[in-house]
């Protein structure tokens, strides 16, 4: 993906534009959904990360990558407590079925629970 290649320079404005299209033309796919909300995140647009991140889960709920990306998200955005942890607990499910080992996330993670 061109918005990949665009995010790898730091050049997130061209990253999310370009996103932006894809998303008129894709608008329920939680694949560029999934890079919108990255080039928002990475170009320090905390809310429409937010945002985009929350509408990609809508599509696919159990992407832990992007459940990976909303904590980092609600973290910067100074999120509540009660915010975060249905997220993590999401996070580290969906981890758990895939047989994915992340100690030192679920260490981090644990300070909230």
């Amino acid at each position: 993906m061109v918005a990949q290649s665009y995010m790898g320079r730091g050049e997130y404005g061209k990253a999310v534009k370009l996103c932006l299209k894809a998303r008129n033309i894709a608008p329920d796919s939680s694949f560029v959904l999934f890079h919108l909300g990255n080039a928002y995140y990475f170009a320090g647009y905390y809310q429409e990360a937010k945002d985009t991140f929350s509408k990609a889960l809508y599509f696919k709920p159990d992407d832990i990558v992007t459940l990976n990306m909303m904590i980092h998200v609600l973290i910067e955005l100074n999120a509540s407590t009660e915010e975060i942890i249905p997220y993590m607990k999401l996070y580290l499910k969906n981890a758990e079925l895939h047989q994915i080992k992340f100690p030192h996330i679920i260490d981090e993670m644990s300070i909230f629970m």
